[in-house]
């Protein structure tokens, strides 16, 4: 208190009166309680010589010496600091709750065994459930079966005391059946004695981003796929298989409409209790009431029966608890529909996902549309192909010395000139002025002398004002009574944009092909040729792209470090491989953080990469890279594949970066599934060698109770010798 002893000796009341004023009523009467035999022990504020509150805990007991004397013991401890801390820890705690009830991702506290502790409003929003429903389930209940033992793997981690905290993108089950994407950041927290107490989760619900990306991943598919429809039940089979990953739709079926038959057909139909239907006459069900009205159709099972009750629709196969139907629209003509029903009650469909069936059933509709344009097209070309043969475009009469002597005003155009007099006053020479390959000019000639009538003849013309273009020529030979070649006459037409498309096509071809290739060969890959196999994949599509080196880095077993395990540089390029093993991640943390949120990182210049980012940059620059692409390999944890431009910058296109995308996840399955071949096969070993030891013993045991059952009972020896002779010959039965 700061003062001295002869102080309060002096004063016997200033201890009184430097209690705090809201403690003094409860000391006062501990004070009384403490007159009548009770012991004093309380805790309450004192103020100080200079006015500061200090806590004390004053202990006091009494003994009588005498008749007339009492005398009372006492010990008062300053507990100032532990009331700090107490009131701090208490603050803390209050915060932690308000934090965890109003968090807007969700959060829950789990017991060791999954139990779930306390959960907060988000997280019972994002799962369907109410507090009370949901802190009856176990973790292990609400998550995704395909999850579950990378969440038990983490589990059993920490509690072993290999790792404290997890981040994993996972699927919880919603309580009304569907799927719902998160991502999971959890904890274990250890109690005073460094037992495990419980864990903290965060759950932040990414349905909608993962939504997103599906969807463009099912445009993208559609778009490749409109070049061809040869495979289109495979694709409605894999609309079928992403749909999964986003809804419940186990029962899912495609109906076309044939209104020049009134009939309906079902090119894919999955069904949990009705066989696929044959094509039939449109019947007033469901699907005839969606191509009347022409929307989107969502109704329940109490729904249902009241269009039944109404007469709207007839009853066709099981009756659904859940119907969702989208039709399928070619410029307001309806073709179709898609469906999707569930048959029990759990399983329930959102406005969301009668959104989402609504644009996958356009992009199906697309593919229709696209097919039948393109045969509107061809019948098109065939009907007006003669026509444009020998229309009065293009046309030219040539002499076999090489000049024109006639041309109309399109073929002039064609070749940059104002009028055909001017052409034909200005070229002399057929096949050094006009061919840009003479010698284009001489097979065409040899080609009308052999056949008389040449057919889409296509080469490079010059025009006048130096560019090229490429035209195909029809054309034939006129001839006089004897049979002398008087003139060469025909149309010409300019296909530069057709070779331009014709070249983009065969490039994609190319690269449609260069992946299915690299799919079978990784498919079809026998054990040990992983290694060989990545460094061709390298090589080739180092070459497709024209890149200047092709390469994959994958991250050591603790995550640590990073090397570079192949590489393909194309010639003149100095490889780089040995200068990049073991490189530690912290050394290239904006790297790294690219990856694990599996952004592709694409750098046309080293100089627009971001100030964070200058370690990478100066590793980078010492290898004279210009512009380089990377993108996550299989898991942002597992490594990367890249592309790097040393002899020039370069800015990246979408199908290259697919391409690297494509191919890295090619590339990584093959190592995963390599990796878990050769742990498999030591597993396989060791349980061989246990088996072999096993059977030893068993054998060995077997003999000796015989022996001993033999010998045991003299009495009885020769029954006890058939029972162990019995024995024997199961063991040896089962060869053991």
């Amino acid at each position: 208190m700061g003062y001295t002893a002869e102080e309060l000796y002096s004063d016997p009341f200033l201890w009184n009166r430097s209690i705090h004023p809201d403690d003094q009523a409860y000391v006062a009467r501990a004070v009384a309680e403490f007159g009548q035999g009770k012991n004093f022990d309380l805790e309450y504020r004192i103020r100080d010589l200079e006015g500061n509150w200090h806590w004390f805990r004053d202990h006091s007991t009494s003994r009588r010496e005498t008749t007339d004397e009492v005398i009372i013991d006492g010990l008062a401890i300053d507990i100032t600091e532990r009331k700090r801390v107490e009131q701090e820890l208490l603050r803390s705690e209050e915060r932690f709750s308000s934090a965890f009830e109003n968090a807007v991702i969700g959060m829950s506290l789990v017991s060791p065994d999954g139990r779930l502790l306390k959960v907060n409003l988000a997280l019972c929003k994002i799962l369907g459930y109410q507090e009370e429903e949901l802190l009856s389930k176990t973790f292990q209940e609400i998550t995704h079966p395909d999850d579950l033992e990378a969440d038990l793997t983490f589990v059993r981690q920490a509690l072993a005391g290999d790792i404290t905290t997890c981040e994993m993108e996972k699927r919880y089950i919603h309580k009304m059946g569907f799927v719902v994407w998160a991502q999971l950041n959890a904890s274990l927290i250890r109690d005073e004695n460094d037992k495990p107490e419980l864990f903290v989760a965060q759950i932040q619900d990414i349905t909608e981003r993962k939504r997103a990306a599906v969807v463009k991943e099912v445009n993208l598919k559609i778009a490749d796929f409109a070049i061809t429809t040869d495979e289109i039940k495979a694709f409605y089979s894999q609309i079928h298989n992403i749909l999964r990953e986003l809804m419940p739709v186990d029962n899912f079926y495609i109906a076309l409409y044939h209104p020049d038959t009134d009939f309906i057909s079902f090119p894919y139909f999955a069904d949990q209790f009705d066989p696929p239907p044959a094509p039939h006459k449109l019947r007033p069900g469901l699907i005839a009431y969606l191509l009347h009205t022409g929307k989107p159709l969502h109704i329940n099972r109490e729904e249902y029966n009241s269009f039944v009750e109404q007469g709207n629709i007839e009853p066709m196969g099981t009756d659904p608890f859940n119907w969702l139907g989208s039709p399928l629209l070619i410029e307001g003509k309806l073709i179709g529909a898609m469906v999707t029903q569930s048959f029990t009650e759990d399983v329930q469909f959102s406005e969301d996902d009668l959104s989402l069936f609504n644009t996958i059933s356009k992009q199906i509709a697309t593919i229709i549309q696209r097919k039948q344009a393109e045969e509107v097209l061809r019948q098109a070309e065939e009907k007006y192909r003669n026509i444009f043969d020998n229309a009065l475009e293009g046309i030219f009469q040539s002499l076999p010395e090489g000049r024109f002597i006639t041309v109309n005003a399109a073929f002039a155009r064609m070749l940059g000139y104002e009028t055909p007099d001017e052409l034909m006053e200005a070229i002399s020479d057929i096949s050094s002025q006009v061919y840009v390959e003479s010698s284009r000019r001489a097979d065409f000639m040899q080609a009308l002398i052999e056949h008389e009538i040449v057919t889409d003849f296509e080469f490079e013309m010059k025009r006048k004002d130096g560019k090229t273009i490429w035209v195909t020529e029809n054309a034939r030979t006129v001839c006089d009574d004897t049979g002398k070649i008087l003139y060469y006459e025909g149309v010409a037409k300019d296909i530069t944009e057709q070779k331009k498309a014709e070249q983009t096509i065969q490039h994609r071809l190319e690269y449609e092909k260069l992946i299915g290739q690299i799919s079978n060969v990784f498919i079809n890959l026998s054990s040990g040729q992983v290694d060989l196999e990545i460094n061709r994949t390298l090589h080739a599509i180092g070459e497709f792209a024209g890149v200047d080196r092709s390469y994959v880095f994958l991250f050591s077993e603790d995550a640590m470090s990073t090397s570079n395990t192949h590489e393909w540089c194309a010639e003149g390029i100095e490889p780089q491989i040995d200068n990049l093993q073991e490189i530690p991640v912290e050394t290239i943390p904006w790297w790294i953080a690219q990856l694990k949120q599996m952004n592709t990182i694409n750098i046309a210049r080293l100089a627009d990469l971001p100030p964070e980012a200058s370690a990478e940059k100066e590793i980078l620059q010492s290898q004279a890279i210009q512009s380089l692409l990377v993108t996550p390999m299989a898991f942002s944890s597992f490594g990367f594949l890249g592309f790097d431009s040393v002899r020039a910058e370069r800015i990246w296109d979408e199908e290259t970066a697919n391409l690297l995308r494509v191919v890295g996840e090619i590339i990584g399955g093959a190592i995963i599934r390599e990796r878990a071949l050769d742990n498999l096969g030591k597993s396989q070993v060791e349980l061989k060698r246990t088996i072999e030891q096993l059977e030893m013993h068993l054998s060995g045991a077997i003999n000796v109770m015989a022996m001993v059952v033999e010998k045991r009972d003299p009495y009885t020896a020769g029954h006890q010798g058939r029972v162990a002779s019995l024995s024997t010959a199961i063991a040896e039965e089962l060869g053991l």
